[in-house]
């Protein structure tokens, strides 16, 4: 069944006179319930890409479809309302509040939702990842990957339809890199969720069912990106900025 659907995505940024085009005519469908990596070198629109499908930017030519639902065709009251109730993010930069503490940010997507907390769910990730002795400390008392750790249990706290992360173990080292994936392969499987990640790793990106390669804001088709492969080695590449 299929979760996403894009269909000539195009998304092109002013700066003064000079148009730079971060995404040039991608279209790609992603099922529900598929874990998918995103891969490529810096700049070539894999986090651009991936705003477009949790409806934080808006693209300049095409649809993303979400269960046949054009998001973009929503005003930005009802796209925010869909983004709490479909989508988990964990961003690069983990986005947590520093005045609410560990248990408090990762319960704040239900509460704005007014949903019921489920404590034993939340007590089970928290085990998980590791950070169970750490759900009433304060974010700023966390190292880097414990923070991207709560930002991981906040994403998946309401069991979203699909949850996006960029570069969610880029913080993290190799042992709580494996747990997060893990968690996550099994959050696919077991609520047959879409799972869609940003990575620069290639270790990480072949954990997933299917890589999407991309390069220059265009995605590869599976003959080229195979060969880009063979001939370049690895795809590892800097962790990307906005583009």
């Amino acid at each position: 069944m299929e979760m996403v659907r894009i269909t000539s995505l195009t998304k092109t940024y002013r700066s003064g006179t000079i148009d730079t085009t971060a995404l040039n005519n991608v279209s790609l469908t992603i099922e529900k319930g598929e874990f998918v990596a995103i891969v490529g070198a810096s700049g070539c629109g894999k986090t651009t890409l991936l705003n477009m499908i949790g409806g934080l930017d808006r693209p300049s030519e095409g649809k993303v479809y979400i269960n046949d639902i054009s998001i973009h065709d929503m005003n930005d009251e009802e796209l925010c309302v869909f983004r709490r109730k479909n989508i988990g993010f964990v961003f690069q930069n983990y986005n947590l509040l520093p005045v609410l503490n560990v248990y408090e940010n990762i319960v704040l997507p239900q509460k704005l939702e007014g949903c019921e907390i489920d404590t034993e769910f939340i007590e089970e990730v928290a085990n998980f990842l590791g950070i169970q002795d750490k759900l009433f400390q304060m974010p700023t008392a966390l190292s880097g990957g414990q923070q991207q750790r709560v930002a991981v249990a906040r994403a998946l706290c309401m069991k979203p339809a699909i949850i996006l992360a960029d570069e969610p173990t880029g913080n993290l080292d190799s042992k709580a890199s494996r747990k997060v994936i893990e968690l996550m392969q099994q959050m696919a499987a077991t609520y047959k969720q879409t799972v869609v990640i940003v990575t620069h790793s290639e270790e990480i990106a072949k954990k997933a069912g299917r890589i999407i390669r991309m390069r220059d804001g265009e995605v590869l088709d599976p003959i080229s990106s195979a060969l880009e492969s063979a001939n370049e080695g690895s795809c590892d590449a800097p962790e990307e900025g906005s583009v």
